[in-house]
């Protein structure tokens, strides 16, 4: 069973992983928009619901 503060830490390092992420299509956005639309909407989904769903867990703990 872990405890608040092992899932927090656990969500902290999730949290980096997004904002890893997002640095990149920041600085790749070119490279990015010239995936097939299809996939790069598929990946903005994922990436959006990814975020929503880590705030919803995070904002549980507190």
């Amino acid at each position: 069973k872990e405890t608040r503060q092992s899932m927090a830490k656990d969500l902290s390092k999730m949290g980096a992983n997004v904002n890893q992420t997002a640095k990149w299509f920041n600085q790749n956005s070119e490279s990015a928009k010239n995936l097939p639309e299809h996939k790069y909407d598929d990946l903005i989904k994922q990436f959006d619901g990814f975020k929503k769903e880590l705030n919803e867990i995070w904002q549980s703990l507190n």
